[in-house]
């Protein structure tokens, strides 16, 4: 049991020596907080470095603070580390983008503009790039384009907005599925009106003081 919890922590140094390295190339020495958690990452209550080899799962808490700085969680089963995220932040302390890991190997990434909204993310399989989206505002979303690894077109929907800042339509396209659209007819802040189309097929609700009274079904094939 000696040895087991000597290899144990000796396995978390040798994590926590990386993550050292990799907060001095930020240009901060790391505040490091260890967490008892689940196998998700969700902490339940602070420990001491020693209790981690009592701990079947363990999040560690790198915390780099600086000019332009980065935060990072260690997911750790018996001392392995299984997940990791890293949070880069501006001098401010506004956040600028993340990243997940899985067994080493990037997952997904994130990046955010100086309002905080996800403008781009990333998906990763393997180790190499499966899609890459990009999100744009108005300053609502309004629009949303996936891509795979080779540029083409997987996802794709569009949004407009009302004066009143209700959705007045939308569009949505994906790969091997019939278009879907949405027009929305609202009144002093209340639906009075949807209309959803998928490929050949139109549906048309009214609604009344919030609740639908008439639902009509109709398909193009048949005007």
């Amino acid at each position: 049991m000696t040895l087991i919890r000597t290899l144990v922590v000796t396995l978390v140094a040798a994590l926590l020596v990386t993550s050292f390295r990799w907060a001095a190339a930020e240009g901060s020495e790391p505040d490091v907080t260890f967490y008892r958690s689940n196998e998700i990452g969700i902490p339940f209550e602070k420990i001491f470095k020693e209790q981690i080899s009592s701990n079947h799962f363990v999040l560690v808490h790198l915390n780099a603070v600086g000019n332009g700085s980065a935060e990072e969680y260690l997911l750790l089963e018996e001392g392995r580390q299984v997940r990791r995220w890293v949070t880069r932040r501006d001098k401010r302390g506004d956040r600028l983008s993340e990243s997940s890991y899985v067994g080493g190997q990037l997952v997904d990434e994130r990046s955010f503009d100086s309002m905080g909204r996800l403008v781009g993310s990333a998906a990763y399989e393997n180790g190499s790039l499966v899609s890459r989206s990009t999100y744009e505002y108005q300053p609502r979303l309004v629009s949303v384009e996936t891509v795979g690894p080779d540029g083409s077109l997987q996802f794709q929907a569009s949004y407009r907005l009302a004066a009143t800042g209700n959705i007045r339509d939308f569009t949505r396209s994906a790969q091997g599925e019939d278009q879907t659209g949405a027009r929305f007819v609202f009144v002093g802040g209340e639906l009075l009106e949807e209309v959803i189309t998928t490929g050949s097929t139109r549906i048309v609700s009214r609604y009344l003081s919030g609740e639908p009274y008439q639902v009509e079904a109709v398909s193009y094939t048949h005007l």
